[in-house]
């Protein structure tokens, strides 16, 4: 093996990951920082990116382990084809088997790391194969991963929340504005711990919980009341479903405005002249709108299930508490990716099918391990043959064209 040319390689795929990873993430913390009026911490942001178990320094142990692999092989195989798709395997499975290692104390790292590289590699096989070149089909194959991964997704935020990260169920439930309370109950009804008209059916939480809105104990007490009045779903801020779900809209919209606006401005900033302003307005009103209904569907879906649809079906008064209401919830709010554009909605897509492939399988070292390998190996060997075969497969060879 070259050292020289492999250690610079490696630094190479470390700076390059470095950068790509520390400048969002400080954009984001000065972002947070001017918002919320809190000192910035960017030292913070800068180390906790350079440490060993982090993923540019996994970036360079890939490339390292690689070319030593590729080096090892060159006597025992003389096609360079397939030595350099059985090196990129193997290098690929010992730094995974390292970086699970370094984060043998944060499973979670490597559990997301092989669901995204199986989403990557599937999703390039996926487009190379079925969906081919076509614009329209690629929008509309994008757009439904992104509505079937978010309904899976919803599903386990309101009844299995142990199948997602702790982060990103955090996450969401403070985008959705909801009060732990209320989500319990909901479970709880979901699997008959709670139930309407019986004496099972007693809450203290629900109860307490109705009563900081200001309402009577009894409307948080699925006993006596069936089923539970919206008003505890709409934090008693109208009895209307309309002009609640109007009221979630406008909150969250101001809110996804003053984190998106200066982003999409300093992702613009490349671009003079006052047509960069403009476009950056756009976008950041599209990212903010769909959050905002991304959101709001969720809780009207569930209030139209619990009056429209109950009355116009005949349903018993409470039924679509115990599973449809949230479960179609989770359905509709994905149509609202519609709401950004074509290009936007790939890179959506792939951000949340790793968490809903995730919520499928039972997390375990071994298994995640092998998933990365064949996942990296897949995709840095797809990008070095031809680069438009994978997504940012032109990335993907700013970190490994060294290999």
């Amino acid at each position: 093996m070259n050292t020289p040319r492999s250690i610079k390689a490696a630094l190479a795929a470390y700076l390059t990951a470095y950068s790509i990873y520390v400048g969002p993430s400080l954009f984001m913390q000065i972002a947070k920082s001017i918002y919320r009026r809190k000192p910035l911490k960017a030292q913070n942001v800068l180390l906790k990116e350079a440490e060993p178990r982090r993923f540019p320094a996994f970036c360079a142990y890939l490339v390292l382990l690689i070319l030593s692999f590729d080096s090892a092989l060159k006597g025992a195989v003389k096609n360079k084809t397939t030595r350099s798709r059985f090196s990129a395997f193997m290098g690929a499975y010992a730094a995974t088997n390292l970086f699970s290692y370094l984060n043998r104390h944060n499973r979670r790292a490597l559990s997301l790391l092989s669901s995204v590289t199986t989403v990557r590699s599937l999703d390039a096989i996926l487009m190379k194969n079925v969906i081919g070149g076509s614009k329209s089909a690629a929008s509309n194959y994008y757009s439904l991963i992104f509505i079937l991964s978010c309904w899976r997704i919803m599903y386990c935020w309101f009844y299995h929340p142990e199948k997602l990260p702790r982060y990103y169920n955090q996450w969401i439930s403070r985008m959705a504005d909801a009060d732990p309370r209320l989500l319990e109950a909901l479970k709880s009804l979901h699997f008959g711990s709670l139930k309407y008209g019986s004496e099972a059916g007693s809450s203290k939480d629900l109860q307490d919980y109705a009563e900081s809105l200001g309402l009577p104990r009894d409307a948080g007490n699925p006993a006596k009341v069936v089923p539970i009045p919206c008003s505890l779903i709409h934090h008693n801020i109208s009895p209307s479903c309309e002009i609640h779900s109007l009221y979630r809209c406008y909150k969250l919209f101001v809110s996804a405005m003053s984190i998106y606006l200066p982003l999409h401005v300093f992702l613009r900033l490349r671009r003079k002249g006052p047509s960069a302003l403009k476009y950056a307005l756009i976008d950041a009103t599209r990212s903010s709108s769909f959050l905002a209904v991304f959101t709001a569907s969720i809780w009207y879906t569930v209030c139209v299930c619990r009056t429209h649809v109950t009355k116009a079906l005949k349903l018993p008064p409470g039924y679509t508490d115990v599973t449809l209401g949230p479960l179609i919830g989770s359905l509709v709010c994905g149509f609202s990716v519609f709401l950004e554009k074509p290009s936007r909605r790939s890179d959506l897509a792939l951000f949340v099918a790793p968490f809903a492939l995730r919520s499928f399988i039972p997390s375990s070292p071994k298994l995640d391990a092998m998933q990365s390998s064949l996942g990296f190996s897949y995709m840095i060997t797809a990008a070095r043959e031809n680069p438009e075969s994978v997504r940012l497969g032109k990335l993907i060879n700013r970190l490994f064209g060294s290999i």
